[in-house]
């Protein structure tokens, strides 16, 4: 369910947090026929290089690991990482008019743009409005099958993706990740302003320690001026596909407590 008090139209709305659910139900892409996903989590960094890929594919890995049916969706379109973090490569296959989404060996499904190039050193010579309607494909042509919660890694550089996404998918909630250079904790207001217009929710900061180079500031006062909860703060993160031990020998709470307790109360909320 949506939460009221991280929504960028709090000031001047009068629906409800239920009212809100099912007009952003209402609008929505359809999905593919027989396709089920009960709640979405997008995941967007104050800008480029933050760890947004990596966080997403580890909080998956948590996910999944914690017995609730996930998949990852990646919307990087330009720069299709996910795929390779969280171990599933290879081509996309066709079930019809479908896609069939790809599944690692702990049941994660997930779709990239990763998995439709058969050269992955050519450049993908396309306009932002073409990459967002592949995107937008990837939730409504694939027989996602069953999911509890799906993440989608948003590109953080703004522009048709992240627009034409928050437009057409009805997200539960967003996380913000940043690391903590003064120039990098600057941005996340930006992003957060981008997400109010867009009438998503923000359900805190998730500081990315590891990913923090040179002078650090203070990541507490960037989500005090922002209205937001610091979340977790991440150390290391490893990718999934290579220690798959780091996040199978300790529970969701214990590697990511706050998201944690976020992310319980949005898939038992139904």
């Amino acid at each position: 369910m949506s939460d009221c008090s991280t929504c960028g139209s709090r000031s001047y709305c009068n629906s409800t947090s239920e009212s809100c659910d099912a007009a952003k139900k209402e609008n929505a892409l359809p999905l593919a026929e027989g396709a089920t996903v009960r709640h979405v989590v997008g995941v967007v960094g104050a800008k480029g290089g933050v760890g947004t890929t990596l966080f997403t594919a580890a909080l998956a890995a948590a996910l999944q690991e914690a017995g609730y049916r996930t998949a990852l969706l990646d919307a990087a379109v330009a720069s299709p990482d996910l795929a390779s973090y969280i171990g599933a490569t290879g081509q996309t296959v066709l079930a019809g008019e479908f896609f069939l989404p790809h599944k690692t060996e702990s049941g994660i499904q997930t779709l990239s743009f990763a998995n439709f190039m058969s050269d992955p050193s050519e450049p993908l010579l396309w306009e932002s409005p073409m990459m967002a309607g592949v995107a937008q494909q990837f939730w409504s042509a694939t027989e996602w099958e069953d999911v509890d919660i799906m993440l989608i890694d948003i590109p953080s550089q703004g522009g048709s993706v992240p627009l034409q996404l928050f437009a057409g998918i009805p997200f539960d909630t967003t996380l913000l990740i940043t690391t903590g250079e003064p120039e990098t904790l600057s941005r996340c207001e930006q992003v957060r302003n981008f997400l109010d217009w867009s009438q998503v929710s923000c359900s805190g900061l998730v500081y990315n320690e590891g990913g923090t180079r040179g002078l650090a500031g203070d990541p507490s006062v960037a989500a005090i001026r922002m209205g937001l909860p610091l979340l977790d703060t991440v150390g290391s993160l490893a990718k999934p596909v290579e220690e798959q031990n780091k996040y199978n020998s300790q529970t969701l709470e214990q590697v990511f407590p706050q998201i944690y307790a976020v992310l319980k109360g949005i898939i038992e909320s139904s």
